[in-house]
């Protein structure tokens, strides 16, 4: 089965993923220090050859983060309900969303975060029992089992971004008093 994953953000969440290219941002605010990317990519591996049943080859997960105070992400572009599956025969894809309040989890440490995410994707599995329509060549219990298995195996040391190569110094302002949020060395200017 191949595994892919689509992520919504809104304008607030800050992802530690943008500290290693130089962006700087109000930790203050709150970060997600796990780096989606990677987590995506430790799953493809472990999905990668395995089949639970003929109707779907292919597993979405919308992941999306939003913010429930202002609704950023819900009802945006490529925004779902948290409840939202879509099965395509033709094509043998499945597509769930499984959602996080960034409030929720802004000023979690990493660890308590992966634990957020793991609940969200299996929110996301968990969809399929709402489907009125299901497919019926598809092992669902037996996916999210072993999907859970997989994440047992995911661990922060394999997903999280690495405080050490991030420059975590205190933000700066310009002189008119907006928020520099890229600082740029004059031999990044020439690069």
């Amino acid at each position: 089965m191949e595994f892919r994953q689509m992520t919504t953000w809104p304008a607030k969440a800050r992802d530690a993923t943008k500290l290693k290219s130089g962006w700087r941002f109000d930790l203050s605010q709150g970060v997600w220090w796990l780096d989606l990317c990677q987590m995506e990519e430790f799953l493809k591996q472990r999905l990668t050859g395995q089949s639970f049943g003929a109707a779907v080859d292919v597993f979405i997960f919308g992941f999306e983060m939003y913010d429930a105070v202002d609704g950023t992400a819900i009802g945006s572009s490529g925004a779902m309900p948290a409840d939202f599956s879509r099965y395509t025969p033709k094509l043998r894809q499945l597509l769930s969303v499984g959602q996080l309040d960034w409030h929720d989890v802004r000023f979690l440490d990493a660890s308590a975060q992966l634990v957020a995410y793991k609940a969200a994707l299996l929110r996301a599995v968990d969809n399929w029992y709402a489907r009125k329509r299901r497919p019926r060549d598809f092992e669902v219990e037996a996916f999210r089992a072993y999907l859970l298995d997989s994440l047992a195996g995911l661990t922060t040391a394999q997903c999280a971004v690495d405080l050490s190569l991030l420059d975590l110094s205190l933000p700066e302002w310009d002189e008119d008093g907006r928020f520099i949020y890229k600082n740029l060395s004059a031999h990044d200017v020439l690069e």
